[in-house]
């Protein structure tokens, strides 16, 4: 028996051929490695950009430190008066009490609190009698402060009697403390004009800052 010409194409059959995906293999992969290069290269672009725009506005957009005001400017900010919650507590049981005829009985036990940076606040007890019966109510009041014309003034924002609104004496005591805030430029040194040029609160009591201008 002749086993040749089957051996032969046994053989032939067995062969590997070359798939037809091969050269598609070798044209995608160019294709790819380009389209990463490609993305690498805008990612770099958009960091390298990030990097120049947090540069200048760490360096140049901030600008340079001016320099501090020299001591021959024509206005400084030269004295700071600090007025304490028990002092304010005394100037207003002072005011309170002479300016209260508008209410209807005995104004006592007045105090003062402050907030940062809010209104000065005063409560007290108003005490009157009906048919013989004693009544106490709290009277409470709201007063925030401003600059007018270089001097320290107390507005009366609120003003209510066991929370019921009351105008009666509200114009009085305004007046009042406010005259009794002004403080004298007597005591201080000759040669300048005085003004205040800023007001704010803080828990302890009232903050103002005068500037002093040569004259």
């Amino acid at each position: 028996m002749d086993f040749s010409d089957q051996t032969t194409s046994n053989l032939a059959s067995s062969t590997p051929f070359p798939t037809a995906s091969n050269p598609e293999q070798r044209t995608r992969r160019p294709r790819f490695s380009g389209c990463l290069l490609a993305c690498i290269a805008f990612l770099a672009g958009i960091i390298i950009t990030l990097a120049g725009v947090f540069g200048y506005v760490l360096f140049f957009a901030s600008g340079t430190p001016q320099p501090a005001a020299s001591s021959s400017s024509a206005s400084v900010e030269a004295i700071l008066v600090e007025t304490k919650t028990a002092y304010m507590t005394q100037v207003v049981r002072k005011n309170i009490t002479s300016s209260a005829s508008g209410l209807p009985g005995q104004v006592s036990n007045a105090q003062v609190s402050f907030t940062h940076n809010g209104p000065m606040v005063i409560t007290a007890d108003v005490q009157f009698s009906i048919l013989g019966i004693g009544i106490t109510r709290q009277l409470s009041l709201s007063l925030q402060p401003y600059i007018s014309a270089c001097e320290l003034h107390m507005h009366v924002a609120q003003a209510d009697l066991q929370g019921v609104p009351i105008t009666v004496f509200v114009q009085a005591f305004e007046s009042q403390i406010n005259s009794q805030m002004q403080v004298q430029a007597a005591g201080l040194p000759p040669g300048f004009n005085y003004c205040v040029t800023n007001v704010h609160t803080e828990t302890d009591g009232l903050y103002l800052t005068y500037s002093a201008t040569p004259t």
